[in-house]
């Protein structure tokens, strides 16, 4: 398959839902025409994010870093005096939230536990009461330019650093609200950056965990047993932009390859399905093939099988390596998750 314009035997737009009902695994290759890998894409990746969640439990102290009464102390000094500058949110760095020198010790190493460790890291002590909601952007923002000391932009006028999700509630019938703003599962995918940063001041009665799976573990189960499927990933793709429906989609591939042996997969489910509405058919971009869709859902199936449901507390930020590890969360209950 040369790309998904050239594709043959056709899937209805409609056919991809969001969310898998399955919980199953993939399908053998003995049950397919077993192909060759992707040119110039490995066999078998090694990494340090190769592990599966019965790996992680002995290892807390590689994944988790505590903050003392000292750490905590110096921050809302930091915090205090960004807040009394009045200077922008977005004017943060580490001179304009600076911090003793032990403290950043530490957040650097949770940057190289990202970057060249596990993939991610919880970072645990701070108050998860009594602070306002400009408390805890400045804090939040502060404590993460030590770790990643650029920062993406959240919407699509780039305006935005900080996306602040609860459970969002329609205005006017048929609204679209995307997955990330309702309390139903959010599906395994990837966003754009190379860490992403979740705060979590507060937490649901039930469900709402976010769920890391390694990319290297479900690309070497896909290598083994179903090669076929890396090469369509491998293949250009035609995604829907669909918050700006007067450009052409992008032609990319879902599956990168850098280094020596590196790879990378860069996806969400969301411009491929019809979520409760949010977008029509484009007559530019053809349907999916049956391969497209069945590589899909192996990527959410073999995420789901391979889950790290992350036990966050009040007050946690945790950080992540987007370009390593897929991320989703649960189903969960009000009041809503407030993740920021």
């Amino acid at each position: 398959m040369d790309s998904v314009g050239g594709a043959m035997n056709g899937t209805k737009f409609t056919d991809l839902p969001y969310e898998l009902a399955s919980k199953g695994d993939i399908r053998p290759s003995g049950t397919h025409q077993v192909s060759q890998l992707p040119a110039s894409f490995p066999s078998h990746v090694e990494s340090p994010m190769l592990w599966k969640p019965a790996d992680l439990a002995q290892k807390s102290d590689q994944w988790i870093s505590y903050l003392g009464e000292e750490d905590v102390s110096a921050i809302e000094q930091s915090m205090d005096a960004f807040i009394a500058s009045k200077a922008d949110l977005q004017t943060i760095t580490p001179e304009t939230f600076p911090l003793p020198q032990s403290l950043t010790a530490k957040l650097h190493s949770i940057s190289e536990c990202c970057y060249n460790g596990l993939g991610f890291c919880i970072l645990r002590g701070f108050p998860s009461s009594n602070i306002s909601q400009l408390e805890k952007a400045v804090l939040f923002g502060g404590v993460s330019a030590h770790v990643a000391s650029e920062r993406g932009f959240q919407d699509i006028d780039r305006k935005h650093v900080l996306a602040h999700l609860f459970k969002r509630y329609a205005t006017s019938p048929g609204e679209y609200i995307p997955p990330s703003f309702d309390n139903t599962p959010l599906a395994f995918h990837t966003d754009d950056g190379d860490i992403v940063a979740l705060y979590y001041p507060s937490f649901t009665e039930k469900g709402g965990k976010t769920q890391l799976a390694s990319q290297p573990l479900i690309y070497n189960e896909l290598a083994m047993n179903r090669p076929d499927l890396l090469k369509v990933l491998a293949d250009e793709w035609l995604i829907d932009r669909y918050y700006r429906p007067d450009l052409p989609p992008r032609q990319v591939p879902l599956l990168h390859h850098y280094g020596e042996g590196d790879i990378t997969i860069q996806y969400t489910r969301l411009p491929f399905s019809r979520y409760k509405g949010s977008r029509a058919p484009r007559p530019d971009i053809p349907p999916l093939t049956s391969e497209q869709i069945e590589a899909l859902d192996a990527l959410q199936t073999l995420a789901t099988k391979n889950s790290f449901p992350v036990p966050t507390q009040s007050g946690d930020i945790l950080f992540f390596n987007n370009m390593g590890l897929f991320h989703g969360r649960e189903s969960y209950e009000e009041p809503g998750n407030a993740e920021t």
